[in-house]
């Protein structure tokens, strides 16, 4: 209809994985701790995403610039890629944890692993360098986690809503955008769980409010953008299987330019300027992965056509 349309799709897509998923090769973090050492793996044998969707939406213009829409979409995706890990013993490195000095330690003065450190220094049982390191042929091996990314071998599925409103305000040049998105899998992850565990990462639901302005040279366009918590990652920075969740986060932007000619363009642009700061957990809220202070920033710049 004129005023009216519905919109509705069928289709089926592949697409091949990361190329930092599909790389072979191996790297080794440096550093170890008591119970041993991490490193990330490619995984070249990684079959590619497949998936069927169905796409419905509709949207009414109900006035010149101004409209409102809906959207439902559902995906089911084959061959999704998590993160697996298994443990080797690379190089034949010696640890001294597990060794007959080490056992001697806990023996002596527990498990304490500042007093086990300070009993083989006082000890002596460092190198010439005065460090803490395995013997070979006396001390076992250092055992290293591997993280590599393989394919699940189920399927899974995303589904959720779309709303979307635009409306500008006669010929005053003032307008606002208004989307939110819900978005929902078929798995969620098991936190009283140590498994390895295939789930959807990155799902969450988003919402944006821009209020804007655009009349002759002039273009100003406020901003706040908010992102619900989302699951990061399921293998944590020690190898283990433990998941990052990232908080729920907003911010404001603005941004301000003027046409100064054809050529010339001079804009101002603030980022995060209420300086709010991201804050990740893991399995608990009190179990806090990282806290991040952005603070606010400013640009001033200019763009000028040669052509």
């Amino acid at each position: 209809m004129e005023d009216w349309f519905i919109r509705s799709s069928y289709s089926q897509t592949i697409t091949r994985p990361g190329y930092a998923d599909l790389q072979g090769g191996l790297t080794v973090d440096l550093g170890a701790r008591f119970n041993g050492g991490t490193g990330n793996a490619g995984n070249p044998n990684l079959e590619p995403f497949e998936s069927t969707n169905i796409d419905i939406s509709t949207e009414y213009y109900y006035g010149e610039g101004s409209y409102v829409s809906i959207g439902y979409f559902d995906k089911k995706v084959d061959n999704f890629i998590g993160t697996d890990t298994y443990t080797d013993t690379l190089f034949d490195i010696a640890t001294p944890v597990g060794g007959p000095r080490y056992n001697e330690a806990v023996a002596a003065v527990g498990e304490d692993a500042a007093a086990v450190r300070q009993y083989f220094f006082d000890q002596g049982y460092t190198n010439a360098a005065g460090e803490i390191v395995g013997i070979d042929g006396e001390d076992p091996l250092l055992p290293i986690t591997i993280n590599q990314p393989v394919n699940s071998d189920t399927s899974r599925s995303v589904d959720g809503m779309e709303f979307a409103v635009q409306h500008l305000f006669g010929d005053s040049g003032f307008g606002t955008v208004v989307n939110y998105t819900m978005v929902d899998g078929d798995v969620e992850y098991d936190n009283y769980s140590t498994d390895t565990q295939f789930v959807l990462l990155g799902l969450s639901d988003t919402a944006n409010a821009v209020l804007f302005y655009e009349m002759d040279a002039w273009e100003v366009r406020a901003a706040w953008n908010w992102r619900d918590k989302f699951l990061a990652a399921t293998v944590d920075g020690n190898g283990n299987q433990n998941p990052t969740y990232v908080e729920a986060y907003d911010q404001f932007d603005v941004n301000v330019r003027y046409q100064v000619n054809e050529q010339l363009e001079v804009f101002v642009e603030g980022i995060n300027i209420t300086g709010e700061y991201q804050r990740a957990h893991a399995r608990h809220p009190n179990m806090v992965v990282n806290l991040t202070d952005q603070e606010a920033r400013y640009n001033i710049g200019l763009r000028y056509n040669f052509w």
